[in-house]
């Protein structure tokens, strides 16, 4: 994950009229740490094999397709555990849902109570 961090100069007057600097950075890097099931890993993994998208990606980057496309699905990679991420264009993996799994997905995130609270 890429960090983006800005420093800044800030002049502070201290009581004796004596100019100090004061350097401070922030950052936009953030992290979460999600855990999944088992159960639920299968079921994602059962949904890229259908998924008419990620399927072919899927067989492209684990070396079973023989095709030479891997320059297009070069922002694609495959964790170890199975899931599909893709790389946007400021460096951040996206992890990529299944069209079997949209909807549910869709719902667990606006419907419930406890997990509501998404990025956007």
């Amino acid at each position: 994950m890429n960090a983006v961090a800005e420093v800044y100069s800030v002049a502070v007057n201290s009581n004796r009229n004596i100019p100090a600097e004061i350097e401070y950075s922030t950052s936009a890097q953030h992290s979460l740490l999600v855990g999944i099931f088992t159960q639920e890993l299968h079921k994602w993994v059962k949904g890229y094999q259908s998924d008419r998208v990620f399927h072919p990606i899927i067989s492209e980057l684990s070396g079973i397709s023989n095709t030479n496309k891997l320059h297009v699905n070069s922002k694609y990679f495959l964790s170890d555990n199975g899931l599909l991420y893709f790389e946007d264009w400021n460096g951040n993996n996206k992890l990529c849902v299944p069209e079997s799994l949209r909807v549910q997905i869709m719902k667990e995130i606006h419907d419930s109570i406890t997990e509501s609270a998404h990025g956007g």
